[in-house]
């Protein structure tokens, strides 16, 4: 019994302190990127180069 308080309590206190700290961090800074940003690829926005040369995301296909 002491073991499942001792691992409900460390559950319980991650959950709180996450939610807190994502919850600054959602009204500071922001947890997305732009839609440009995520159009483009994260990966030329942060090193400036596309990470698989090549690569293309194309439209899905609607079967009907």
């Amino acid at each position: 019994m002491t073991q499942i308080i001792g691992v409900a309590s460390v559950f319980a206190w991650t959950a709180v302190t996450s939610l807190i700290l994502f919850g600054i961090i959602k009204a500071t800074l922001g947890l997305r990127v732009s839609e440009e940003e995520e159009i483009r690829g994260l990966d030329i926005g942060e090193h400036g180069m596309e990470a698989y040369s090549g690569f293309e995301m194309k439209a899905p296909s609607i079967n009907i």
